[in-house]
């Protein structure tokens, strides 16, 4: 109708990807293309609404997608109007998990990812597979393994036909297939029915299979096939056709190259050896094949066409060996699959292993873990789970704490850094003057500041007489007072002390402030709103091992931090990077080693954190 309007469901899987089988290419290979032009839109009052989920894995590049609106203005001159629908209220617990994974790709973060564990969702050791996959197995409910390569399935595939039915690696009856390809069987007890179409993605379980049989003349590589007969699971129809041993037994789930060429010369010499048939009339043939025919007997260089309207005629006869072997299935075992080719089902429970061999902190891998976990309605059990954090990527440095008492000294400043531009607004309004020392007193400031910000101690001034800076602090009720503190070339800055004060008391207890070993708990200082959230979670961890933070002097992709316990200190490096992760921590001193040893017992926990 003219004012149709198509709503299409599931878009993040329509894009114009471009598609093909062997020898088959339905309309230009790409859908979304095809779509829209058969829609005609541009010459009708149709409209489109494309309904989908752009947080899941896409087919093909997601800006070719059919939820990019940029694209579809872009390549089709369209106007496109774009809409985030809001996340539901009410929602299960597994997708409530996965929507952290699309809360990081909206923030376009991806240096926290934890699930809660609970009983919808639970991570399995490995001691704990075998007999839950087991059981699973032979339970009523509904249940797949998913993981991330054509590789790790047909692994896992194999793995549960040696090690849980003991079956070897061969087709057997009763194992469970999945199909890679459309094909059309015959159904032998029908003769009169249309052909039956499998789909790519259907699943069937084997009730019998021949023995092999081997083309290889003339051909590339051999190609192995056998006579199946399966129960198809949704239709419960049972067929018999043929199967390409070569795509089940391939690692990467798809057909070599070599295999690709030798099908196609396979398909060409069947179709060859009925060429005679077509001549003497035993099979119809049409006015424009009946022209080639006549052809190529007179000598005309014609056989390629001859050859692929043969092709196509024989593709719909079922009675032919063409048919059978073009119709041949290309089946997988199906117990465990690809998230991709996972995407248009739903099962009761899925044992999900989370592990890629590759990067983790990325959209795609958030993507990736969002897809898998939503394909579960009630129970998903994580294989090789661990948390992802700032410490994530973390390497400790072993070198051993130089021992220090640190008790004579206010500060140490670290002379190899410069803050003068992450502190340039600090800078300006204390006139910090440009020389050797700059970079030290700002991190003295940044220390004093930290120290009194909690206590309601302001700023109002400094002077910098020659290796000394003075502090003009107000207090929160009109107090005020002035501090000395002495430093050297080295950095080192002495103990501060009272130059005058109002009233007497305010600068008493303003010195006790100042030399205290206060804890920090609040981070918002911190100018990085990930270092900031990391701080809180490692000043948590630290609290386990008696441990608090004192100060953080923050300069360009490093902090430098001292922790306290009793009257020892710990000082360390925490180098970041730019992508929200902490990459390297170096010790600088300590006054008791055990420190240094306790600390890197929380960052390794931190670190490896795996949710058991």
């Amino acid at each position: 109708p003219e004012e149709a309007i198509f709503i299409v469901d599931e878009s993040h899987l329509i894009s114009d990807n471009y598609h093909q089988s062997i020898d088959l290419r339905f309309g230009s290979g790409k859908l979304l293309k095809d779509f829209i032009e058969f829609a005609d839109l541009k010459n009708s009052k149709r409209k489109i609404i494309f309904v989908g989920d752009s947080f899941q894995l896409s087919i093909g590049k997601k800006e070719e997608s059919a939820l990019n609106p940029e694209y579809l203005v872009d390549e089709y001159n369209f106007e496109a109007k774009a809409f985030q629908l809001l996340d539901k209220d009410k929602k299960s617990a597994i997708v409530d998990e996965g929507l952290k994974a699309i809360n990081c790709i909206r923030n376009q973060t991806f240096n926290n990812l934890k699930f809660e564990i609970s009983d919808s969702l639970e991570t399995l050791s490995r001691g704990e597979l075998k007999g839950r996959i087991e059981n699973s197995l032979k339970s009523s409910s509904s249940s797949h393994i998913l993981c991330y390569s054509n590789f790790d399935a047909q692994k896992v595939n194999f793995w549960i036909k040696n090690s849980i039915l003991k079956n070897g690696t061969d087709l057997k009856k009763d194992d469970l297939v999945i199909f890679g390809k459309n094909i059309r069987v015959e159904d032998e007890n029908d003769p009169f029915a249309e052909p039956k179409k499998i789909f790519n993605g259907q699943f069937g379980k084997i009730v019998s299979v021949s023995n092999t049989i081997t083309k290889a003349e003339k051909l590339i590589t051999p190609l192995t096939f056998r006579e199946v007969t399966i129960n198809l699971q949704e239709s419960n129809h049972t067929l018999s056709f043929l199967s390409l041993e070569n795509f089940r037994l391939s690692d990467k789930g798809e057909l070599s190259k070599e295999e690709i060429i030798s099908y196609k010369i396979l398909l060409a010499q069947l179709a060859e050896k009925e060429l005679d048939n077509f001549k003497n009339d035993k099979y119809h043939v049409d006015e424009e094949l009946k022209d080639l025919l006549q052809k190529l007997a007179d000598g005309k260089r014609v056989k390629t066409k001859v050859s692929r309207k043969i092709q196509r005629a024989l593709s719909n006869m079922p009675a032919t060996d063409y048919y059978k072997f073009k119709n041949a299935a290309q089946l997988r075992f199906g117990w465990a699959l690809t998230i991709h080719k996972s995407m248009s089902y739903k099962w009761d429970e899925i044992f999900f292993n989370v592990e890629t061999g590759g990067g983790k902190t990325n959209e795609t891998y958030f993507k990736w873990i969002y897809t898998g976990l939503i394909r579960a309605t009630s129970k998903v059990s994580l294989i090789n789970y661990t948390t992802i954090s700032p410490f994530y990527k973390v390497d400790l440095n072993p070198s051993i704490p130089s021992s220090s008492n640190g008790k004579d000294l206010f500060y140490i400043a670290d002379k190899s850094i410069d803050l003068i531009s992450m502190n340039k607004e600090v800078a300006d309004k204390y006139n910090f003057t440009d020389d050797d020392f700059k970079s030290s007193l700002l991190q003295l400031h940044q220390f004093i500041e930290g120290k009194l910000a909690s206590n309601k101690i302001s700023i109002n001034s400094i002077n910098h007489p020659n290796y000394q800076e003075l502090y003009e602090l107000n207090g929160s009720s009109g107090e005020t007072a002035t501090i000395s503190i002495y430093y050297n070339k080295k950095g080192q800055f002495k103990m501060p002390s009272l130059m005058k004060s109002q009233p007497k008391e305010f600068g008493e207890e303003l010195l006790n402030i100042l030399k205290a070993e206060n804890a920090i708990d609040d981070f918002d200082f911190i100018k990085d709103n990930w270092r900031s959230s990391a701080y809180s979670q490692l000043n948590e961890a630290l609290k386990e091992q008696d441990l608090t933070i004192s100060y953080i002097i923050q300069a360009p992709y490093k902090d430098t931090v001292q922790l306290v316990r009793s009257d020892d200190k710990l000082t360390v490096d925490l180098y970041y990077d730019g992508d929200g992760f902490f990459s390297t921590i170096s010790v600088l001193s300590s006054t008791e080693p055990s420190l240094w040893s306790d600390f890197q017992i929380v960052i390794n926990n931190l670190k490896d954190c795996n949710g058991l």
